[in-house]
Order: structure tokens, then C-alpha cells, then sequence
């Protein structure tokens, strides 16, 4: 029982930094006006801030940074195609 519980630890320390970027990306997603939550850009920060907090080195964080920033890029590139007949901008 003990072993498991170790185990765990060791997982979630490990897969924190991923769950971090993965919950930025959520909720950077779910602020945008498809699902119009536009509060949750606020709190989109705190993921973000928590995992940039205890980076030594500046590369470590714009690797970490560019992750979840193209992460979230990829829940709302759906604009891009529903504003296309509106600008110009899109698929011919």
C-alpha cells in the first residue's frame, strides 16, 4: 500500500509540469467567444504562472512557454474558419 502511494507521488511531480501546460491550454480555450466564458482568462494565468515559477533557466521556460502557447493556439484556430467569409480570410 505503501508503494502505491509513492508511486503516485512520484507520477504526479513528474506529469505536473504536462498538467499544468494542458489545464492553461483548456482554459485559454474555453475563454474565447465560441463558449463565451471570458473569466477563465484570468484564471488561465495561475496554471501558467505556477509552472514558470520555479524555472532556473530562460530556455526551460520559453520551451515550456511555447508549449502551452501553441497548445492553446490549436483549441482557437477554429476563428480563423468561422470568421473567413466575414474578412476574406480562410480556405478558397
Amino acid at each position: 500500500m505503501y508503494m502505491r502511494g509513492v508511486r503516485l507521488r512520484t507520477w504526479i511531480l513528474r506529469a505536473r509540469p504536462a498538467l499544468l501546460v494542458l489545464a492553461f491550454a483548456v482554459l485559454t480555450t474555453f475563454s474565447h467567444p465560441r463558449w463565451s466564458l471570458h473569466l477563465l482568462a484570468w484564471v488561465a494565468l495561475v496554471p501558467l504562472l505556477l509552472l514558470l515559477w520555479p524555472i532556473q533557466t530562460w530556455r526551460h521556460a520559453a520551451c515550456l512557454g511555447w508549449i502551452s502557447g501553441f497548445l492553446s493556439f490549436l483549441g482557437i484556430i477554429g476563428w480563423i474558419y468561422i470568421l473567413g467569409p466575414f474578412t476574406g480570410v480562410g480556405l478558397p
